[in-house]
């Protein structure tokens, strides 16, 4: 390792970030300026301190400096360290996701739930989405329609695959057709035709049919938050 980076360890590791730029790698500490170092030391230093972890082909942070301030959020892809935004790649993201789910849980959860109510990417940005205040979304033509319950809506250019992966909560949120996601603490009831292999739930007011692709998932999905009498399910009340 070279002799200008030991100061900056001591007792414990003081790196923030190393960057590569122009074939040349730097260092920066809580303790120094930019400080050059050759390859090597990076590898070194990636052996020695779990910690380090790469976030794109030319950046490494340090999880240890992620905190109120310096924040990671994964919904946008970037991270910010020491006032400085640094961009997740795709390629490295798994990487990351693991090293926090299995050194870091209480951050990993963290960031997790930030993601849920965050900007989403590339869409109306000025909007948050406040997943428990959403009734169901709809997907027409190009956009995701999003319902509150408050009687007012949004669109977003995101799919509904997008937001059941990465934005809501899977145990609240059902498929109930191809282009309908519905919130099931908003449902007031439903009605099943065994014969015919039909249904539909009532969202407040509002009558939306299920698919028979969907029938028998929704089925499975609601079994214990439903009491059964002949055709019609009758829901437990909504807790808010």
């Amino acid at each position: 390792m070279m002799e200008s980076v030991r100061p900056i360890l001591n007792n414990k590791i003081h790196i923030q970030v190393i960057f590569k730029k122009n074939q040349k790698w730097y260092l920066h500490s809580d303790v120094s300026s930019w400080v050059i170092i050759d390859e090597d030391t990076v590898n070194e230093l990636l052996n020695r301190y779990e910690q380090l972890v790469f976030i794109n082909l030319n950046t490494i942070i340090n999880i240890d400096y992620v905190n109120g301030i310096n924040y990671i959020d994964i919904a946008k892809e970037c991270i910010l360290i020491n006032g400085q935004m640094h961009i997740i790649s795709k390629r490295y993201m798994p990487l990351l996701k693991h090293v926090l789910k299995e050194k870091y849980p209480n951050l990993f959860s963290s960031i997790q739930l930030h993601t849920k109510e965050s900007y989403l990417r590339r869409v109306n940005s000025k909007r948050k989405v406040h997943t428990q205040h959403i009734k169901y979304l709809l997907r027409k033509g190009s956009r995701t329609i999003i319902f509150y319950d408050d009687g007012t809506s949004d669109y977003f250019y995101e799919t509904l695959k997008y937001f059941y992966e990465y934005v809501l909560e899977h145990n609240d949120f059902i498929k109930v057709k191809r282009d309908c996601i519905v919130n099931i603490r908003f449902i007031n009831n439903c009605k099943i035709d065994t014969k015919t292999k039909t249904g539909e739930i009532l969202v407040d007011s509002e009558v939306i049919s299920i698919s028979r692709r969907n029938l028998q998932v929704f089925k499975r999905f609601m079994q214990n938050q439903m009491h059964k009498k002949d055709n019609t399910f009758t829901f437990a009340p909504r807790i808010d």
